[in-house]
């Protein structure tokens, strides 16, 4: 093998890949090999397999096992029209107004941008696919919506799942929030004070403890484990292994509390402390498999509607949506594999075969989703930025002083580095032309975008990643 390595660590566990009797077995030979295991990699493989359901043989490689455990589980098109020099204070940036409707918005993005390049009707089917395939949101429109988060704002996005609806800042009508003792991610208080700054209606907050003994942080994944099974955690798993183990504080549950069952104690808890709300927002940890049947117990006791506030990684909302995009690429025949691209050949500007994992494989087209410079997908040093895996161009300047700006939340030029395409998504090497005939670049290793800036990671993930797989079908 002539090509790079790809040092990124192989992942591991099941949870990231669903459940193992729904796999499919890769081919030898696939014809679509798609790298990188996130949201643009797993739309890319899914696309793919439409686009040729009997003729195409579809791969994906997930080389990272934990991209959804910082994902909020929402899908964000174009939150903000981007950062511009001016944009120099803290100040300027908490008045920035979301966008209302982000098809209307798209005419002021830079000529590069992914949006410009691939179009209003590209996106369209893009968001249109992905509704059809995990039925993700109740709502399927053009407009964004403003969703709370745990740091007291809201946010503009354009899909949210059905477990977010109670919550929407539109809806003029008190709501009530819970905190976890646990889960001190999200302080409820906190939260509530700044969202009634905001919004024209009452935000009350308690905070509850979580019952059982939780000793590992963070909690959220146990949290959600011990109620998607109705057993409060005993605090087993995860104990530090120390010689020396700081003495626990007191609990004030009882023993029958920290033994038993999660789901009807901890109605109890909140039902006791918080006045009565029409609708109530916990923390995003309201079982990770079985939240349906969380929310539906919580809702019935509670007498209220139920929402959730994503908290930060590990994120269950992005692990529940990482489980539905598995179950999509399942249904749609997608082998899914883990490790890492480890070198290629490269004949006649075309790439013909590649090492996984110490496998040599024939392929006839490749999607690379490896991430931008804050995943896998790039790396800087003190030579530069580069791509990894297939030594992709990244255009950037030589000198670092210009990635920056002076101020903080000025215009950054690192937040739109990445690798330079053409019209059909093939990364183009430093004189214009495409590095490889068969290879296409999808999600936040595309440049031209800044993703934080702008909030749309996700559209450009779906559009970038739906029409990469399109044209790397057969």
């Amino acid at each position: 093998m002539n090509g790079r390595a790809d040092a990124t660590p192989s992942p591991s566990g099941e949870d990231s890949l669903g459940d193992p009797s729904e796999t499919v077995t890769p081919s030898d030979t696939p014809d679509v090999l798609v790298v990188g295991g996130g949201l643009a990699g797993c739309f890319a493989a899914l696309s793919a397999a439409r686009e040729h359901p009997a003729a195409a043989a579809v791969e994906l490689l997930v080389t990272a096992a934990d991209r959804f455990d910082r994902h909020p589980g929402t899908i964000d098109v174009l939150g903000y029209p981007g950062r511009s020099t001016d944009d120099d204070s803290t100040a300027a940036t908490e008045h920035r107004q979301p966008v209302e409707t982000p098809f209307d918005a798209i005419d002021a993005l830079p000529e590069d941008h992914p949006y410009r390049r691939l179009g209003r009707d590209r996106l369209r089917t893009a968001l249109a696919l992905f509704d059809d395939e995990l039925d993700y949101s109740g709502e399927r429109s053009e407009h964004n919506a403003l969703v709370p988060t745990h740091t007291g704002r809201v946010r503009p996005t354009a899909r949210y799942p059905d477990w977010m609806a109670a919550g929407l800042a539109s809806r003029d009508e008190p709501m009530g929030l819970v905190g976890f003792e646990q889960a001190p991610a999200l302080d409820a208080a906190f939260v509530a004070d700044r969202l009634g700054e905001r919004l024209p209606y009452e935000v009350t907050a308690v905070t509850v403890e979580f019952p059982g003994r939780v000793t590992e942080s963070p909690a959220g994944p146990v949290l959600a484990r011990a109620l998607d099974g109705d057993e409060a955690p005993s605090g087993d798993v995860g104990t530090p292994d120390f010689d020396v183990v700081e003495e626990e504080p007191p609990s004030s549950l009882t023993p029958d509390e920290e033994q038993g069952p999660a789901r009807e104690p901890l109605v109890e808890r909140v039902r006791s402390e918080l006045a009565l709300e029409g609708r109530v927002g916990f923390p995003a940890v309201l079982g990770e498999t079985a939240y349906q049947t969380v929310r539906d117990h919580i809702e019935s006791a509670l007498y209220a509607e139920v929402f959730e506030i994503p908290v930060g990684p590990p994120s269950v909302p992005g692990r529940r949506l990482e489980r539905r995009l598995h179950a999509a690429l399942a249904d749609a025949g997608v082998a899914v594999t883990s490790g890492a691209l480890e070198g290629f050949e490269a004949d006649d500007g075309r790439i013909d075969r590649v090492s996984l994992s110490g496998r040599d494989r024939a392929v006839e087209s490749v999607v690379l989703a490896t991430g931008g410079l804050s995943g896998p997908g790039l790396v800087a040093d003190r030579a530069g930025v580069h791509e990894p895996v297939f030594d992709c161009h990244v255009d950037h300047p030589d000198d670092r002083l210009a990635w920056t700006e002076p101020t903080l939340l000025a215009d950054h030029a690192f937040g739109r580095f990445g690798v330079s395409v053409d019209d059909e998504l093939r990364p183009l090497d430093a004189t214009g032309r495409p590095e490889y005939e068969n290879l296409r670049a999808a999600g936040r290793i595309v440049g031209g975008f800044d993703y934080d800036a702008e909030q749309s990671a996700d559209g450009v993930a779906l559009v970038t990643g739906g029409a990469a797989g399109r044209w790397s079908s057969p």
